[in-house]
């Protein structure tokens, strides 16, 4: 047997050239059932290599990456085709060729297979059922470069190495030699051990790839893009899709991501780079005061006439059969409750129905989704949630802490070491036991009661259910809106329920996050128009703390008092 390779080799040549370089038996096996002979060696691409060789580590692809480039003298362009040496290539001639099949020189231009990264692997590996062998470069066509007189590549092929967009110092061939880290946050750490991605560790997990592409470019290919999805899934075959048609793609959604989330980048980069105008002005330091609402906006109600309450009956119509369907369009989903937005509220509002009946009609008011849309349209601010989070978790939340910090009350200094506790566990993560310790004090503490009887605990706004409570007793009689939890401690929560009127009116348990289920209990709250004396002091607090609304001072003297301690 050979101890060399070339294009003629056999597929016992490339096994014995395996074995002389101490490769594992199933990589070797993985070849044969390849029919990798010696033409397939040399056309071998990064992702080929990745996707034979995986199963046995990055450290033997790594081996293997030095080797073949070594028994076969090639490298990686821009498009990951392996092209020849340059002392191999034929020289450059400055007569004009007469023919274009003819080189300069007179000899056939020769034509090195591209292989298309857009085209899925499993495209490329060959079976016996379709009559070839190995895997088979896919060949497209490629607009020459122009070349000058001299044989150098033109100005334009030069302009273009300096990168996409205007980027310079784009690594050539990046993406192939881009591996995924090991090292996560904690978020994407603790679902990657339980095999478990919910919607906020896909973000960041997203998130941590991309900032690390971000190194290389802003601007990658839809090549590159595919080419790092596909490295996604082959390091964690959990994240893989499903499959649900023959077009689709193991590695599809994570492509897709990838590209929203850079986009985004990209135009966070050109808003920062856009000069100012002469109108603009340098921000400044001073504190901006919110936009003061003196109105109730929650309590205005919609005017529509006869016909238009006709087709809005109808939608809700078809906004219940699009509910017990099976596969739901969100998209509709969301256009039919922006439709009947007036009837509902107007329902809501004249008291007439029961929530079960609401909910009824519209059960996707149960979604936290939803939910939040829903009250962006009563306050008419798509952006309310969004600013309510960033006043709670900005300015508020961090002025508890400081409360917890100093505080030298038993249940506070309990609470301050279970918090401390839970951090050093890892339960959640940090930024989440600090928001849930602050969150417990200000209802069972700073606003303990609420406008109700103290010590009362039926009427706690946020209660922990233990192992022995019976949860769906407790929730058949929890009249008040209020945040039920079930675990062993408040960092340690399996349960996370939206509750009152005897039900739940929303889940968001697989958010797992007290801030944004607090959030969905101030929107429950004014959706549905509650007003029960148990969460008066509570809702005039986020009224007056984040809703902007000013009512002259004229608050009870518990909520004065909080804000008080607070330093407002």
């Amino acid at each position: 047997m050979p101890s060399f390779l070339s294009g003629s080799s056999s597929v016992a040549d490339v096994v014995h050239w395996l074995r002389n370089n101490k490769f594992n038996d199933e990589v070797i096996k993985n070849f044969q059932d390849e029919s990798i002979d010696g033409e397939d060696f040399f056309s071998l691409e990064m992702w080929m290599i990745d996707r034979l060789i995986y199963i046995k580590g990055m450290k033997n692809i790594k081996r293997f990456r030095s080797l073949w480039s070594q028994e076969t003298n090639m490298i990686f362009d821009v498009n990951g085709k392996p092209v020849p040496d340059k002392e191999q290539q034929p020289p450059a001639c400055s007569s004009p060729a007469e023919s274009p099949l003819q080189d300069v020189c007179g000899m056939p231009e020769i034509e090195y297979p591209r292989m298309s990264l857009l085209a899925p692997p499993v495209n490329n590996l060959l079976t016996p059922e379709n009559g070839s062998k190995g895997i088979r470069p896919t060949v497209s066509s490629v607009e020459k470069q122009p070349l000058s007189e001299n044989g150098s590549p033109s100005p334009s092929l030069k302009a273009n190495k300096k990168g996409r967009s205007g980027e310079k110092n784009v690594k050539i061939g990046w993406a192939q030699s881009f591996e995924i880290p090991d090292k996560f946050s904690l978020n994407v750490e603790l679902g990657i051990n339980a095999k478990a991605f919910n919607a906020s560790r896909i973000n960041e997990f997203v998130r941590d790839i991309c900032t690390l592409v971000s190194t290389y470019t802003r601007y990658p290919t839809e090549a590159e893009r595919q080419l790092i999805a596909q490295k996604i899934v082959m390091k964690f075959t959990f994240l893989k899709d499903p499959t649900i048609g023959q077009n689709s793609k193991e590695w599809g959604s994570w492509e897709i991501q990838i590209k929203n989330r850079m986009k985004r980048l990209q135009k966070l980069a050109t808003k920062r780079s856009l000069p100012m105008t002469d109108t603009e002005k340098e921000p400044s330091d001073v504190h901006m005061h919110k936009k003061q609402r003196t109105d109730n906006p929650w309590l205005e109600v919609p005017s529509f006439d006869a016909k238009e309450k006709e087709a809005m009956k109808e939608k809700v119509g078809q906004l219940r059969k699009l509910s017990r369907a099976g596969k739901v369009d969100h998209g509709v989903m969301k256009n039919l409750m922006r439709d009947t937005y007036p009837l509902r509220r107007q329902t809501i509002l004249a008291g007439t129905d029961t929530v079960d009946t609401i909910i009824k009609s519209f059960p996707v008011l149960m979604q936290p989704a939803h939910l939040r849309m829903e009250i962006c349209r009563i306050f008419d601010d798509v952006e309310f949630c969004k600013n309510m989070k960033v006043s709670l978790a900005g300015t508020w939340i961090p002025r508890i802490l400081s409360y917890i910090e100093s505080s030298d009350k038993p249940m506070v200094k309990k609470l301050r070491d279970e918090m401390e506790q839970a951090i050093n566990d890892g339960l959640i993560s940090e930024t989440e036991c600090r928001q849930r310790a602050a969150i417990w004090i200000m209802f069972n503490s700073l606003l303990q009661g609420s406008g109700g009887r103290k010590n009362s605990g039926c009427e706690k706004i946020l209660k922990l259910l233990e192992g022995d409570d019976d949860v769906d007793h407790q929730i058949k009689v929890a009249v008040t809106p209020s945040i039920f939890l079930s675990g062993t401690s408040v960092f340690d929560t399996s349960v996370m329920y939206v509750v009152g009127e005897g039900r739940v009116l929303c889940d968001a348990s697989r958010e797992d996050k007290l801030l944004d289920c607090l959030i969905l209990l101030i929107c429950v709250h004014y959706t549905y128009n509650f007003d029960y004396k148990v969460q008066r002091n509570a809702m005039l607090f986020f009224e007056k703390a984040t809703f902007g609304i000013n009512y002259n001072n004229q608050v009870p003297l518990g909520v004065t008092q909080v804000f008080t301690l607070l330093g407002q």
